[in-house]
């Protein structure tokens, strides 16, 4: 199938994100369309977490254009980004991070019941459909804080599934794992992608990891602006 046959779920134009009053990152042009996972890669401190601050609405957008599931994000009320972002999942541990004093059940539940999912037979299938796909016992009642990096990486990504989006936006999760988990992660958002139709986003400092997820379209930092590997200056 053509890559036009494809419909865009993230659209970017001419972005600029801020720290403070400071221009960090420029995005002229960056489309996801379904079924892409699409990689950003760049330094700590080019501005890859308030990216994903800013498409998420935690952050203002202040210059630039960005439809994401044909919802123009630059139009939206903080009540409507609010909505959107039942449709998206984060994750990303500085801005999004687990409850360390829950256990993932407790942690799970609350944020299905916030969502306004009340059949809890439904409920304990969804929980336990995701669990099962990373391979965590959802029932373990460790608290958060108790699991290891691992262990909570999963949860996150437990989390951010539960409510069955079309998109995913992932900041920077690999780092500090050990190699069978990095390629155990990347394996399985490629299932994502593959198998359930997820649109995937994420950045990352690394770019020898994306060996394990082949059809990822990559992008890449360089003098503040994101651009596409054709585009690399040498």
């Amino acid at each position: 199938m053509s890559l036009e046959k494809y419909l865009p779920l993230l659209s970017i134009e001419q972005l600029s994100i801020y720290s403070e009053s400071e221009v960090i990152l420029q995005i002229p042009h960056l489309v996801v369309r379904e079924q892409e996972f699409v990689a950003i890669i760049g330094p700590s401190g080019s501005g890859k977490t308030q990216l994903m601050q800013t498409l998420f609405g935690f952050k203002p957008l202040t210059k630039g254009l960005v439809w994401f599931l044909d919802i123009a994000l630059h139009s939206l009320s903080l009540t409507q980004k609010s909505e959107l972002r039942q449709k998206i999942g984060l994750i990303q541990e500085e801005t999004y991070p687990l409850l360390k004093s829950h256990t993932l059940y407790e942690q799970l539940k609350l944020q299905l019941h916030a969502l306004g999912w009340q059949n809890e037979l439904l409920i304990e299938n969804r929980l336990q459909q995701c669990a099962d796909f990373m391979e965590i016992k959802y029932k373990n009642y460790a608290l958060i804080g108790k699991l290891t990096r691992f262990e909570q990486i999963k949860a996150m990504l437990v989390r951010a599934l539960i409510n069955k989006p079309r998109f995913l936006l992932i900041d920077d999760i690999l780092m500090g794992l050990q190699k069978q988990d990095q390629i155990f992660i990347l394996e399985k958002l490629h299932d994502l992608v593959v198998h359930e139709n997820i649109s995937i986003l994420l950045c990352t400092q690394q770019e020898q990891w994306l060996k394990h997820a082949p059809e990822a379209l990559t992008y890449y930092y360089q003098n503040g602006e994101i651009i596409t590997d054709k585009h690399l200056q040498s």
